[in-house]
């Protein structure tokens, strides 16, 4: 079985006129909806300093999903541990989940824009240590007593944290990664794994990654199996191909620049010296689906039978505005036709 979410970094993108306020509002409105359609969990994210207003906060977000929802689950993909404080961020996430009665997880990431860094007056080449120190600090916080913590980066003394969260032992901790180290944190962590797109990364540094996460686990007595693993698969379930791409050339042409120009810049992995709006036939075939059921169905099936356990996939594609009857079809569409085709019968 498949859990399906749908991702909202809450941007304004090309075109759209709307104040913010007003994009905020029918967010929110869109995740009741996805909620009501069936769909698993909501995805939110972080970046910074992003002109076109890219959400730079999850835990005030996941608070207003858990206040207007009731089963949905919400989780990001990724807070950006190095730029936050962990105990701070360890209350906020256990605030959010008591408003959401236990359904709030934690995606976190080192990130990798210099403009980020620079902004936060940190060095890019501490995100290693910030991260481990973070994820150390998270987990303490949230499930022990009268604890202590010193650090290269944080120092803490006698600390316990109240309230504690709904979810025991603590709010799922997924780990992101872009390459193995970060893989190998998330073993070392007994953390679930997050991996980006594969257009961001390309096969072979996804393949290295999963592959790098798994031996790590196996080797410390642990089954990998015994670890969800979420990815991202864009899908448009439609009859009208055609009209689907030009709805989603500018948007999809605008945020694959983005990302490339960042990407080209960080240079974490060998991909990102390459790294093209354009991407490969192979890679748009395992980035996502347009067409009818069948064939959303068959992409799905195609990306998750390459060797790596996905059990979760966010997969958003034009499901960011309601349309002009006050729905939205691929939404509507992937909910009714596709996603119950990855779920058990029910007898």
């Amino acid at each position: 079985m498949i859990k399906f979410g749908l991702g909202y970094d809450f941007r304004r993108g090309p075109g759209d006129a709307r104040q913010m306020a007003e994009l905020y509002a029918e967010t929110l409105d869109l995740i009741v909806y996805a909620e009501e359609l069936g769909f698993d969990y909501v995805m939110l994210t972080e970046h910074h300093f992003v002109e076109d207003g890219y959400s730079p906060s999850y835990a005030p977000l996941a608070a207003a999903v858990a206040a207007r929802t009731k089963k949905i689950r919400i989780v990001s993909y990724v807070v950006l541990l190095p730029f936050h404080n962990p105990l701070r961020l360890a209350e906020d996430v256990a605030i959010a989940d008591l408003v959401a009665n236990g359904r709030v997880e934690l995606g976190v990431g080192a990130g990798y824009r210099k403009e980020e860094y620079e902004g936060f007056g940190l060095d890019r080449a501490e995100r290693a240590s910030r991260m481990d120190e973070g994820c150390e600090v998270l987990l303490k916080a949230w499930t022990e007593s009268n604890w202590s913590f010193a650090g290269r980066h944080w120092n803490f003394n006698n600390v316990t944290m109240t309230p504690r969260a709904v979810q025991r032992p603590h709010p799922k901790l997924w780990i992101s990664a872009r390459a193995p180290a970060p893989a190998r944190r998330a073993a070392r962590f007994r953390a679930p794994l997050q991996l980006p797109p594969i257009q961001d990364i390309g096969l072979e540094v996804e393949r290295s990654a999963y592959e790098a996460y798994a031996r790590d686990l196996k080797t410390g007595g642990t089954d990998p199996a015994q670890f969800p693993v979420m990815g991202m698969f864009g899908t448009a379930v439609t009859d009208d191909v055609a009209r689907t791409a030009a709805e989603m050339s500018e948007a999809m042409r605008w945020r694959r620049e983005l990302y490339a120009a960042w990407f080209r810049e960080a240079m974490d992995v060998p991909f990102d010296a390459t790294k093209s709006a354009k991407p490969t036939a192979e890679l748009r075939t395992l980035s996502g689906a347009a067409g009818d059921a069948e064939t959303v169905v068959r992409g799905i099936e195609n990306y998750v039978s390459r060797g790596i356990p996905y059990t979760h996939l966010a997969v958003g594609g034009l499901h960011e505005r309601f349309d002009a009857r006050g729905g939205n079809e691929y939404m509507e569409n992937f909910a009714k036709y596709v996603a119950p085709r990855f779920r058990p019968a029910v007898t």
